[in-house]
């Protein structure tokens, strides 16, 4: 057991008590600034930081990062169709280009947006693309026309209850 500059006794390596990072984001919550906190709970303000930073990321105090192995991510069919459709717009997008447009459009949160490397997967496995294609079409598709039924299909897929769409899906064959 180690002990901190505020006087806490620690043992390193072994993660937070949920009661106290619920604590800490509570008082966060209640307008406390982190040097407070810190000072209140006889923590260090980088442990009360990082606390806090960790929920706002994640949404979870009990998220321990990999500890629990890699997170398999499978993309859904509407992540599969945007990819598609940028990569149709701007065929020389870079993946992190179409990362951080997932992210934008609203198709993912930032919890469950598929890496960089998974995004090469799909389009290399899934979608047919052998390598990234550097030819860039005329005005890369971005008509008016395009956008608009690319916005017409981001409204059309907002409303879909994702646990109705599994279940048509797989309904058995008659």
């Amino acid at each position: 057991m180690k002990r901190s500059k505020a006087g806490r006794f620690y043992q390193s390596g072994k993660k937070l008590q949920i009661e106290i990072k619920r604590a800490i984001v509570d008082q966060y919550g209640k307008g406390e600034n982190v040097y407070t906190i810190a000072n209140e709970t006889n923590l260090d303000t980088r442990t009360v930081k990082k606390t806090l930073e960790e929920y706002m990321s994640t949404g979870d105090l009990d998220y321990s990062g990999k500890a629990h192995g890699p997170k398999t991510r499978i993309a859904n069919e509407t992540v599969l169709l945007a990819i598609e459709y940028y990569l149709h717009q701007k065929p020389s997008m870079y993946l992190q280009e179409i990362q951080k447009r997932l992210l934008s459009d609203g198709i993912c949160l930032q919890h469950n947006v598929p890496s960089v490397s998974y995004i090469h997967k799909i389009m290399k496995d899934r979608l047919g693309y052998t390598r990234k294609k550097l030819t860039v079409k005329a005005k890369e598709g971005l008509t008016d026309q395009v956008q608009v039924k690319f916005d017409q299909f981001l409204d059309s897929i907002e409303d879909i209850n994702p646990l109705k769409f599994i279940a048509l899906t797989n309904r058995p064959s008659s």
